[in-house]
């Protein structure tokens, strides 16, 4: 996760100030093909390395309060077209 860090980073500077975690994902795997697929690749390990990998981006958006604000949830589509809720992330000032 730690070597995520810097792309999480470069995809949050590429969205509006308000975003959910499934649309960082998608920018990450947009704009940061490498970072995203070698830490898909680090939780190759477990049954459903996607969501592993979902869920620690999520959980480093939420201790991450210098880069992002909880701003609630909404439903939205996942990097796969199923509709979840989600967190809604504002960039900190």
């Amino acid at each position: 996760m730690e070597n995520l860090v810097p792309a999480i980073i470069n995809a949050i500077n590429n969205l509006t100030d308000e975003f959910t975690t499934h649309e960082l994902i998608m920018q990450l795997a947009k704009s940061e093909q490498h970072a995203y697929i070698q830490a898909l690749h680090d939780h190759l390990e477990s049954e459903k390395p996607f969501q592993s990998l979902h869920s620690k981006i999520g959980k480093f958006l939420a201790q991450s309060n210098h880069l992002v604000n909880s701003a609630g949830s909404k439903r939205d589509a996942d990097i796969f077209g199923q509709s979840s809720d989600n967190a809604i992330w504002k960039k900190s000032a």
